[in-house]
């Protein structure tokens, strides 16, 4: 099939739930805890001020993308608007940026793996050891590799359903909230600076709809699916944030959220302990289920844009042509993928797991494994 374009195989939903599924993962399972901890009551307005913020770029991303609806996204941009040194530039920082990020979003996943499943300790594998958190790791990535190499389609239809049952889990967290939340509870307001501080913070975790660019050649009239998955995007996950938000800082007496964050566990996760603290274990466990289906999302979308990156790079001649191969079968550039897929293989296995994972209270970047 040589150069000819990618299939549009990616409807509204899926286009939709690339952004939301990207973004959710650190506005829900990484940052609320410690922007509650630096904002208190105002903690939700950070994250609608961050909204309101990222909505622009969200203007900007969705107009240029309607108008070069390429794959690549900001690398092809920028390459045909400066030219082939910075497109270069700009090309290689976000194909090995995202493949990068999806080795450490499957890092998180196989961490959610090992907490759910009680599974601790190494393997052996000769005069190497190699620990069941990145066995989960490179297990969950070949199988997310996998599905991209099928088929946008099949990459598409799995986002929708991890992404709807996220939702789901967190709209019933919503419910149970609202139901316990009193106006007592919730801490004392920050200052005017340290919200904006805390904006700052948190706005690492809008960042996801962007990734809906890189895939714009294969989204299904993208003229009109393009940006309404962009804004609508934002505007979803601006909303989750906002109720979250609310709901974790008014269902818990005061301190509590403080408690968890400082209480010495390894990766607390503010959210999981409000659920247990309102529900019980079944609550609690549906939000580590949550937490394992944001990371595996993320990676999802990663490896879906990230190999669409390099796509574009063969096709604009930056890197070897070679990688502008579409399967014959599958319609996907399957040697971009294929590249791509070692790629993040080989991050996760020599990758230190702390530096992947992060530290459990300095966590910037959107990913749940903190």
């Amino acid at each position: 099939m040589g150069d000819e374009e990618l299939a549009k195989d990616l409807g509204p939903l899926a286009a939709l739930t690339i952004g939301v599924g990207t973004m959710i993962g650190a506005g829900i399972f990484v940052l609320p805890g410690e922007a509650i901890l630096k904002a208190g009551s105002l903690a939700s307005v950070a994250f609608v001020l961050g909204g309101v913020i990222a909505m622009f770029t969200a203007l900007s991303a969705s107009e240029l993308g309607t108008a070069m609806p390429k794959s690549g996204g900001a690398y092809y941009y920028v390459n045909h608007a400066l030219g082939p040194l910075f497109g270069s530039v700009a090309g290689w920082a976000n194909w090995l940026g995202l493949a990068f990020a999806s080795a450490f979003y499957m890092v998180g996943f196989g961490r959610y793996i090992a907490r759910i499943f009680g599974i601790s300790g190494t393997i052996g594998l000769g005069p190497v050891s190699i620990s069941m958190v990145k066995i989960a790791a490179l297990v969950g990535a070949a199988l997310f590799i996998l599905v991209n190499y099928v088929g946008a389609k099949e990459t598409g239809r799995l986002q929708n359903i991890i992404v709807v049952v996220l939702v789901a889990i967190l709209a019933v967290f919503t419910l149970l909230g609202t139901l316990r939340a009193e106006p007592g509870n919730l801490p004392d307001p920050s200052s005017v600076v340290v919200t904006l501080e805390t904006t700052g913070l948190i706005f690492v975790s809008y960042l996801g709809f962007v990734q809906i660019t890189s895939v714009a050649e294969e989204i299904k009239e993208p003229g009109k699916n393009l940006p309404r998955a962009v804004i609508g995007s934002v505007v979803i996950v601006t909303v989750i944030y906002a109720l979250v938000l609310v709901i974790m800082s008014a269902a818990v007496p005061q301190g509590f959220i403080a408690d968890v964050i400082t209480s010495g566990q390894e990766n607390p996760i503010a959210v999981v302990e409000v659920g247990q603290y309102l529900q019980g274990a079944l609550m609690g466990g549906a939000l580590l289920f949550g937490g394992l289906l944001a990371t595996a999302s993320s990676a999802n979308a990663s490896i879906l844009a990230s190999s669409r990156i390099n796509f574009a790079m063969g096709r604009d001649r930056i890197v070897t042509p070679a990688l502008n191969e579409i399967h014959p079968r599958f319609g996907t550039p399957y040697r971009a993928i294929g590249i791509t897929g070692a790629l993040i293989l080989l991050f996760i296995v020599v990758g230190d797991l702390t530096l992947l994972s992060g530290p459990p209270r300095a966590c910037t970047s959107s990913s749940t494994a903190c």
